[in-house]
């Protein structure tokens, strides 16, 4: 088990070791605090990079294998005289012992999880995952999903997260469905140390460390998308915040780096960067009114934009040709998640409908946590009210976005789920609490020694890290007893071999897991019009993992979705008490 994780820890550091080497690169932090954004960098890269093995005869393997023998090169070359010995010192070494504790802290609960289970929880991700499993197969940039899945185009759902798990099982040979299980825990983990960073900007290590904990620990989401598989939405989110610390740290350097940060995250998940746009474009008028003004403004960032778009330029080909547009059927089957995710608010525009929109953001990170983003705003406003000021407009936006779930104003608005939009509220919530530790601190120890203690009492007691790992593991995908029968699957079907499924047991994992077709698939609202018009293709095999309804024969069971299925014969040939196969004869 080694050899595979030190070859997944190459995966995930190369080629964004680099900024490692990199003394003058946010120079704020340490090396050690350096690994975690090297990561996030390395992620860009791969997520990125794989969309030009669409245009190119280059595999993926090849692709992982130069990167790799260019970034040991690259890195040889600018570790000479970087950290020189000086640096070695007493306080140093305390602080990366520090470092290393927290860091060790904030890996605790996601190496647990991926210690219990053989799959990831959520049904979400074994869609990833069975997409990752198709990048693998295919070794680079599939033209189809065919065999897996009965649908001819690829590549209009952003699938960066399915990237990342496929070049990890080509390099570190480990079963596709255990790498997207540690990329799981790295994205959680790194959403952790993604507000981290962005506080080290300003705050010292302690009060980063504390208020990073306490916010993303307490907040109901998006650990809490552990459980349900919405794990690239964290990654997404994750490397939108890691833009913002990329900035902060290096007042504003690094334009292009940014830029490429910021497209991993659209293509790992569209939702938070049409967010961030759609954040920041009535800022830009409302600060910047005059054109020239904003010329000005985006003049020196322009040919960093321009290359990165560039980089992208495979994707950007992609959507223009296939002339995307949901179906009208698909819009309203997210309009009325939508209206699901809002449902506490009535619809009227008066305070008791403001009440109830702060109710459902409340419920979707935390009220208390809210409650100490407000105090937080009140006691900081005289010395710091030009901040307060763009924290309110931000709340403002998130507040607007939660109302347009309902009306759908805003062209994308199928892609703004209420529920992750408001999470662009944690970068405030977080600022602004280590804020007030920190001018507490200059104004008097003992008051910031006693806010300290205050905060750990009433937040410890709400850190919801047990519910993340426990509600994960009751929705895990696979079981051992499970996987012993879809290893048996495996071994006497073919790829060609339909196998008929139920949607809430293992059998949902039969394409990700032995890459076989299946009869009932998770899909995206991209392809889900596409599957549904798709050809019907008869099962060859039944797979059922659960208790059969009491007096509903197997041939009742497959018949309510294939009406034929009533005249077929189904004849046991694997049953452990559990998971029972049947062969189907037509």
């Amino acid at each position: 088990m080694i050899v595979p994780l030190i070859l997944t820890l190459t995966v995930l550091l190369v080629p964004g070791s680099i900024i490692i080497f990199q003394k003058k690169f946010a120079e704020e932090l340490s090396v050690l605090e350096k690994i975690p954004l090297a990561v996030a960098v390395s992620l860009t890269y791969w997520i990125v990079g794989f969309w030009w093995l669409s245009i190119t005869p280059v595999s993926l393997t090849i692709f992982i294998a130069a990167t790799l023998g260019l970034t040991l090169g690259a890195s040889v070359y600018l570790w000479r005289g970087q950290y020189p010995a000086s640096q070695r010192n007493k306080h140093a070494l305390l602080h990366n012992a520090a470092i290393l504790l927290f860091i060790g802290a904030l890996l605790t609960p996601q190496l647990y999880l991926i210690s219990q289970q053989i799959t990831p929880g959520g049904k979400d991700m074994s869609m990833h995952t069975y997409i990752a499993a198709l990048i693998a197969n295919t070794d680079g940039f599939p033209r189809t999903f065919i065999p897996i899945l009965p649908v001819n185009d690829f590549g209009l759902y952003p699938f960066g997260f399915s990237t990342i798990i496929a070049a990890m099982t080509l390099f570190n040979t480990l079963p596709v469905y255990t790498n997207a299980l540690i990329l799981s825990g790295v994205a959680h983990f790194l959403f952790d140390f993604s507000l981290y960073v962005i506080l080290r900007s300003r705050f010292p290590f302690f009060i980063s460390a504390v208020t990073s904990v306490i916010v993303a620990w307490t907040s109901t989401n998006p650990h809490l998308f552990i459980a349900w598989g919405a794990n690239p939405s964290v990654l997404s989110l994750t490397l939108l915040f890691f833009a913002v610390a990329i900035f902060l740290h290096n007042k504003g350097k690094y334009p292009l780096l940014i830029a490429l940060v910021v497209y991993a995250s659209l293509l790992t998940n569209y939702m938070f960067v049409i967010t961030a746009i759609y954040l920041c474009i009535p800022l830009t008028l409302l600060i910047f009114p005059a054109g020239r003004r904003i010329q000005t403004l985006i003049a020196p960032y322009a040919r960093s934009i321009i290359i990165a778009t560039m980089t992208v330029f495979p994707f950007i080909i992609k959507i223009l040709r296939s002339g995307w547009k949901l179906p009208d059927a698909t819009r309203q089957y997210i309009q009325t998640l939508h209206w699901e995710e809002t449902s506490a608010w009535t619809g009227t525009f008066s305070w008791k409908g403001l009440t109830e929109i702060s109710g459902i953001i409340s419920a979707l990170t935390d009220t208390q946590l809210l409650l100490l983003f407000t105090a937080a705003g009140i006691l900081l406003f005289r010395s710091h009210r030009k901040l307060i000021f763009f924290f309110l407009y931000i709340t403002g936006i998130v507040y607007f976005f939660t109302i347009n779930a309902r009306h759908w104003w805003l062209p994308l608005s199928s892609i703004l789920y209420p529920y992750r939009t408001s999470l662009i509220l944690l970068i405030p919530i977080a600022w602004s609490v280590a804020l007030l530790l920190y001018e507490t601190r200059k104004y008097s120890r003992a008051l910031y020694l006693t806010s300290i203690a205050l905060m750990l009492l009433v937040f410890i007691p709400r850190l919801h890290v047990t519910q993340f790992l426990a509600e994960a593991k009751n929705n895990e995908g696979v079981s051992i007893t499970s996987m012993k029968a879809l290893s048996w699957l495996a071994a006497h079907t073919n790829v060609h071999d339909v196998i008929w499924n139920r949607y809430d047991d293992a059998g949902l994992w039969i394409p990700a897991v032995i890459f076989r077709p299946i009869t009932l698939y998770h899909t995206n609202p991209v392809d889900m019009a596409r599957l549904r018009a798709a050809r019907h293709r008869y099962p060859s095999y039944a797979f059922r993992n659960e208790a059969p309804t009491p007096g509903v024969t197997i041939q009742e069971d497959v018949a309510v979705s294939i009406p034929e299925a009533i005249s077929w014969k189904f004849d046991v040939v694997y049953d452990d008490g559990v998971s029972v196969i049947y062969k189907i004869t037509r």
